[in-house]
């Protein structure tokens, strides 16, 4: 196995584990924390969906060999996503440094 197949290899494993992270992380963590009870909870859910959601099309394609147009826009929409949910982050943060206080 050449330094590339090795590579591209780990790399098909990260992004199923990657995803797989991703999907489960609100189930799991709603055991533990009600996250939809607190904006910080739900931007950090949502981010984790977009992460999911912009992985999906490329671990179809390295699974299933599924590959097209749909899922190349649901991507780039999911793309849009991530930048939207960090930028409100960055809301958040601001809001509640300048309020002094935690953010429930």
């Amino acid at each position: 196995m050449t330094q590339a197949q090795a590579l591209a290899m780990i790399d098909r494993w990260l992004i199923n584990i990657t995803f797989a992270v991703a999907v489960l992380f609100p189930a799991v963590t709603a055991f533990f924390w009600p996250w939809w009870r607190s904006v910080w909870g739900i931007n950090m859910i949502l981010l984790e969906g977009c992460i999911a959601v912009t992985l999906l099309p490329t671990l179809l394609l390295l699974d299933f060999g599924i590959d097209n147009w749909a899922l190349q826009w649901l991507q780039a929409a999911a793309l849009t996503g991530v930048a939207a949910v960090i930028i409100w982050r960055g809301f958040l943060i601001w809001r509640t440094q300048a309020a002094g206080r935690e953010e429930r």
